[in-house]
């Protein structure tokens, strides 16, 4: 019962979106009701960033939100992980413009992601190998 709800739920959210295309107020209450979805998304980028920053990566996932209403095509799948990955990748465009202008970088990937973590298996066995590599050279000199 709970799965079809989901699914109802979903299904109405595309309709939603769809009206939206063509009703500014529609599309309004959509940016306004997903408010703490946006605000969900960017606190996965912003924690390292001042009030201001986060400010600016917020109106960028409004503006992402608005984007994904205009562009979403209900044939190509769900509205929810299309706005999320068009979401996901002006916020990354956004962050990588700030650091450039401050002269920092970003990592490819989260913070939690494997490919980028410590406790990463693959990054623990590179590191191990350079780490007992570098102690090699370092006594034989």
């Amino acid at each position: 019962m709970l799965e079809e709800e989901i699914v109802v739920k979903a299904i109405d959210l595309d309709v939603r979106v769809v009206k939206a295309k063509d009703s500014e107020t529609e599309t309004e209450k959509l940016i306004i009701e997903f408010t703490p979805f946006l605000r969900s998304r960017v606190a996965r980028y912003s924690a390292r960033y001042d009030e201001y920053q986060r400010d600016t990566l917020f109106s960028t996932a409004m503006l992402a939100f608005h984007e994904a209403i205009l562009n979403f095509n209900i044939e190509m799948g769900r509205f929810l992980p299309y706005a999320e990955r068009v979401i996901r990748s002006r916020i990354i465009d956004n962050i990588r413009e700030m650091n450039r202008k401050e002269g920092n970088t970003i990592p490819l990937f989260e913070d939690n992601d494997e490919l980028n973590s410590a406790e990463s298996p693959a990054i623990r066995e590179i590191s191990m190998r350079k780490y007992e590599a570098d102690l090699r050279q370092e006594m034989l000199a």
